[in-house]
């Protein structure tokens, strides 16, 4: 069931599709740093002023290679404690064309 008007869930692997999006809410997996090449590939699938939203590991290869291009980085320390894991994420955002 699609969401709503002009909403289109997709789950699977970023490099599969091959068009732009207007808006992109996403959390990668984390192992081996895989989140940081997902989100820069869902980046470059960003329509002109478009705007990504994701979780990614708050580790420092993830703050080096995404914070920069971030208009909003926020650590949050125990986000999946529920899940059994102590992973420290950050929710950012990345805005098109803002870098």
């Amino acid at each position: 069931t699609v969401p709503g008007p002009g909403i289109a869930p997709y789950v699977g692997q970023p490099h599969q599709l091959r068009r732009t999006f207007d808006r992109v809410c996403m959390n990668p997996g984390f192992s081996r740093a895989q989140d940081i090449e997902h989100i820069q590939r869902a980046v470059s699938m960003l329509s002109p002023g478009g705007r990504l939203v994701a979780l990614c590991a708050a580790g420092p290869r993830q703050e080096r290679a995404l914070r920069p291009a971030s208009s909003h980085w926020e650590v949050l320390e125990d986000a999946f404690r529920a899940q059994g894991t102590g992973v420290r994420v950050a929710l950012m955002t990345i805005d098109e064309g803002s870098t």
